[in-house]
């Protein structure tokens, strides 16, 4: 406000005044100020005149070093026109703000797993979290996450070197996260929204052929063997398998059980014993009726003994193929998605689809069904006696 030309003039016009200030600006525009009496008008004048001075005192007492820097300042915002000094001060007070209310990414993934575990989260879920959210920590730790561009998320996520799929894998659990922080107002905004998705080429999964899979089913220990034939008859997965105990095998009742608390998506489901797979389990009815964990050793022994087992036989080892192989021939012979979907676990058909239609033939299908012991034990329960 400028005021160091004021002067009261007598109004002639037709509004009921008959004094005005004239020299008034505020923010560089000039301002008249209208009175009825003399009286009104010069305590006015004098008011300002009193703020003026205050101002003026209260700029001389600034240090020359914050001039300096006003007078720098100055120089910077004069690319944009319109913008002063307060601007910019109000904006980076704002800024400032804005970091207090927000937290290290240590300290939010800390909170996010606490979280996770709250909600009843399976080990192996939070395994992995912890996994993929402690390497995002080992890059941005110390961070506040609201300082954490989209830029610098997509270089982290590139410079890991994965595949498009294990990329797609980080991607989905640092969104989630972000996510969170959205949700306890430390970020307005989930900054993963703006990293682009990187594209996973569809490929046919790997599976074994009726030959292959005879040959690893023959030649597997027999504390190894019902894992094996219900990973490959049943479809379960291998936390799945780890997990079951005999008394979720109902083998006269054809169903195996797998529980919510062992599933990976936390749902109960019900899984078909097909009739070859009755005489595999049928070989195994000493440790049925003993009862305990389908398999009962270590899982780390698990993989170390299937590893030793695909060696032996000289066959290459597919990543879940015995659950791929279980679907994809699953599909060829009974064409029915939505029922494979529901023994699988999945929510709903369209992982089948994708993944999984046409990638055998029914010729094939109607061999690898018909995998069988090579001859049937003694003690073996044909599933129409036990009706």
């Amino acid at each position: 406000m400028a005021s160091s030309k004021l002067r009261i003039i007598p109004y002639s016009g037709d509004r009921d005044y008959q004094y005005y200030l004239d020299g008034l600006k505020v923010n560089g525009k000039r301002k008249r100020l209208f009175f009825r009496s003399m009286k009104d008008a010069r305590a006015e004048l004098e008011r300002l005149r009193i703020k003026s001075r205050r101002e003026g005192e209260a700029g001389l007492n600034l240090p020359d070093s914050i001039r300096a820097q006003a007078a720098e300042s100055t120089k910077l915002l004069a690319k944009y026109p319109g913008r002063s000094i307060l601007d910019a001060t109000r904006f980076y007070v704002a800024h400032l703000d804005a970091l207090n209310s927000s937290v290290a990414a240590e300290t939010l993934i800390a909170e996010y797993l606490q979280s996770k575990e709250r909600a009843g989260l399976s080990s192996d879920h939070l395994s992995d979290l912890k996994y993929r959210l402690g390497r995002f920590g080992a890059a941005f730790g110390a961070r506040m996450v609201r300082t954490i561009t989209p830029r610098e998320l997509e270089d982290w996520l590139h410079a890991l070197a994965l595949s498009p799929q294990s990329t797609v894998n980080f991607r989905a659990v640092v969104r989630a996260l972000f996510g969170y922080a959205v949700s306890r107002n430390y970020l307005e905004k989930n900054s993963l929204d703006a990293v682009p998705r990187v594209k996973v080429v569809s490929r046919a999964p790997g599976i074994f052929s009726p030959n292959d899979l005879a040959q690893i089913l023959e030649a597997a220990p027999v504390d190894l063997l019902p894992a094996l034939a219900i990973g490959a008859f049943a479809g379960l997965r291998t936390a799945e398998l780890l997990r079951l105990s005999w008394q979720e095998v109902h083998l006269e009742r054809e169903y195996i059980e797998v529980t919510a608390l062992k599933a990976k998506t936390a749902r109960r489901r019900l899984v078909k014993i097909e009739p070859n797979l009755a005489e595999w389990l049928g070989i195994c009815r000493p440790a049925i009726l003993k009862g305990g964990s389908v398999y009962g050793k270590a899982d780390q022994l698990y993989h170390r003994e299937v590893a030793k087992l695909y060696q032996r036989v000289g066959l290459k080892w597919q990543p879940n193929g015995l659950r791929h192989s279980f679907a994809s021939y699953h599909l060829a012979k009974v064409r029915d998605a939505p029922r494979l979907a529901l023994e699988m676990g999945h929510i709903s058909p369209r992982m089948v689809f994708e993944h999984y239609r046409e990638v055998v033939t029914p010729e094939e299908a109607e061999r690898y069904w018909a995998i069988r012991p090579a001859a049937p034990a003694p003690n073996v329960i044909p599933l129409e006696a036990a009706r």
